[in-house]
């Protein structure tokens, strides 16, 4: 199939930050992208109107050599409605539409996020042992969206055996379409230390809660590495 022909594309970032005061930083950034594909393989030509957005906003603070954190909150969002066109639903006979929007799809993605971190002195140590943890929440919301009435409905010819729905690519029935969410809640807590001048060792694990569906689990991480140091 050869490549789409894309039209109506737009695509933008952005990021800000603001000091406030000496050890805290309010920041937020942000994308935004949209576009129209055809497909050019088909003379019943389908094709896509995407678009895509996302926004994060957050605090962060603490002093170099204290306790250090972050909370932030941020949405994503993604639209897909698909078209067609120069095609029947014979079912109609000669009242048929051309064209017709078959389909959408949504996708929406929420989070909040805290994480801490602090160095603690150990006598024993060359450096500071780094223990971070964190709490994020996230809720992911799926949408299937119907066409429209003539992309799936059966018309006023269909018991004579004519094909029902758009030719080429079939409406979603609203009987199948719906909204579906997962929230999830997540713990993690994350020690590494210096345990000499070459030898680093980390220890992390991870807790994770689907409440409404796939239950919880409970991972685990140990890692080593050695080598010189600089600086």
């Amino acid at each position: 199939m050869e490549s789409p022909d894309a039209s109506k594309a737009l695509t933008g970032f952005a990021h800000a930050g603001l000091l406030i005061g000496n050890t805290m930083r309010a920041y937020t950034f942000g994308g935004y992208g949209q576009r129209t594909a055809e497909y050019g393989f088909y003379f019943r030509s389908p094709g896509t109107s995407t678009a895509r957005g996302s926004v994060a906003a957050g605090l962060e603070g603490g002093p170099e050599r204290g306790l250090q954190w972050d909370a932030s909150i941020s949405i994503g969002r993604s639209t897909q409605d698909y078209f067609i066109y120069n095609t029947v639903n014979a079912s109609y006979g000669p009242y048929t539409p051309t064209s017709f929007r078959p389909r959408g799809y949504m996708q929406q993605e929420a989070e909040a996020t805290v994480v801490m971190s602090y160095p603690v002195v150990v006598s024993a140590l060359s450096l500071p042992l780094h223990a971070a943890w964190g709490a994020t929440w996230r809720n992911e919301t799926l949408e299937s969206r119907p066409g429209n009435l003539e992309s799936y409905n059966p018309g006023p010819y269909a018991d004579q055996g004519f094909s029902v729905g758009s030719n080429g690519y079939q409406g979603l029935n609203p009987a199948f379409a719906g909204r579906w969410s997962r929230p999830a809640v997540a713990l993690y807590v994350d020690v590494e230390a210096d345990i000499t001048a070459r030898w680093v060792v980390d220890v992390a694990a991870r807790y994770e809660n689907y409440y409404t569906s796939f239950g919880s689990t409970l991972t685990g991480k140990v890692a080593a590495c050695t080598g010189h140091r600089t600086g």
